[in-house]
């Protein structure tokens, strides 16, 4: 009897312990949830503000800027909508639950961050913007060509930033995966 009482002590507190690590990393994933969705709302917040000055200051220039990027945070907000389908709330009691949460979060992660049609509509963005100014602002670029290669060199280094982090993340949530199977395998 008492042999058996204390493998259930055993199990009892490897469960313990592996919900214990499990919650740290739940609050950990929940967290950086968190400043990201913030972090997304305000950068969505600054690029429409920076629409609507470029619609209001009225050149074609300026206009043909704001619709685009007016139509690529419309776009990037309906693309995730279908995507992502929002976040499911989890109520859970035991480690496979947790588990369950932290692959459904990691998931959903890598679903959004794969595609790579919003670098390139960016890019295409960037590039049409800067030829309009070119065509429309001729006068001005050769008065000061320097404005605009200093523009391509802050978007291109924009550009190159986004794809480099891109990179990194989806690589950290590809190991992110990889040791969530073997906690679960682990706890069968």
């Amino acid at each position: 009897m008492n042999e058996e009482i204390k493998q259930w002590s055993e199990i009892y507190q490897q469960q313990e312990s592996t919900m214990t690590s499990l919650t740290i990393e739940l609050t950990r994933v929940r967290g950086r949830d968190r400043r990201r969705f913030a972090a997304e709302g305000l950068a969505t917040l600054v690029v429409v503000g920076a629409a609507i000055y470029y619609l209001a200051l009225g050149t074609i220039t300026t206009v043909f800027t704001g619709i685009g990027l007016l139509l690529f945070v419309v776009g990037s907000i309906g693309y995730t909508v279908l995507r992502v389908r929002g976040i499911e709330e989890a109520y859970f009691a035991a480690p496979k639950d947790y588990l369950s949460e932290l692959a459904a979060r990691n998931d959903r992660e890598i679903s959004r961050l794969e595609p790579t049609w919003y670098l390139y509509t960016a890019g295409f963005l960037f590039a049409g913007v800067n030829l309009v100014a070119l065509v429309v602002e001729w006068d001005a670029y050769v008065a000061a060509p320097g404005s605009m290669v200093g523009a391509l060199i802050a978007g291109s280094v924009i550009l190159g930033g986004v794809v480099y982090w891109r990179r990194r993340e989806l690589r950290r949530l590809e190991a992110e995966r990889t040791s969530i199977s073997e906690l679960s395998a682990e706890i069968g």
